[in-house]
C-alpha cells in the first residue's frame, strides 16, 4: 500500500502562507476514467483585509516508483510540479520556477491526515504550511463557491 491508495475522498484544507496569509477550503481527490488521481482544491484566501477565492488542480501519477504531481490547470497544465520517492517518508522534492526554488515536503500521517509544506526561496521568500483533514460531507465541497 502507498500514499495514493489512501487519499481518495474529500478533505478540509487549512493553509498558512507565512508571514501573513491564511487560506481554508476543501480538496476533492478522486480517480478519473483513465485511472489517474486528480487533486482539486477550492479555497478562500484571506490577506489582511482582502479575501479572494482560488482553485488548484493537480494530476498525480505513479511513475517508476515515484509519486509525480503535474499541473492540471492554467498555463503550466501538463508540466511537472513535484516528484517524490514512493518508498520514503517524509518525502522531499525540488521545483524550479523562473528565479524561485520550491522545496516541498509531503508528510503522510495517517489515512485521515496529511501535510504538505513548501519553502520558496529566490526572488520570493515565504513558507507555505498546508494541513489536510479527511471529511465525508461532499456538500461542503460542492457548495463552497456558491
Amino acid at each position: 500500500m502507498h500514499f495514493l491508495s489512501h487519499i481518495n475522498g474529500l478533505w478540509k484544507v487549512r493553509r498558512k502562507v507565512f508571514p501573513n496569509v491564511d487560506a481554508c477550503g476543501y480538496v476533492k481527490i478522486f480517480t478519473n476514467n483513465k485511472l489517474e488521481t486528480i487533486l482539486s482544491e477550492k479555497f478562500l484566501i484571506n490577506h489582511r483585509y482582502l479575501s479572494t477565492y482560488g482553485i488548484n488542480e493537480f494530476l498525480i501519477k505513479i511513475i517508476k516508483n515515484k509519486i509525480v504531481f503535474f499541473f492540471n490547470t492554467g498555463p503550466n497544465k501538463g508540466k511537472l510540479f513535484q516528484k517524490f520517492e514512493l518508498s520514503l517518508f517524509p518525502k522531499t522534492s525540488i521545483f524550479y520556477c523562473c528565479k524561485d526554488t520550491y522545496q516541498t515536503n509531503l508528510f503522510y500521517i495517517n489515512k485521515n491526515y496529511f501535510r504538505i509544506t513548501h519553502k520558496v526561496r529566490g526572488k520570493k521568500f515565504f513558507f507555505i504550511n498546508t494541513h489536510y483533514f479527511k471529511t465525508n460531507n461532499i456538500n461542503l465541497f460542492k457548495n463552497f463557491f456558491k
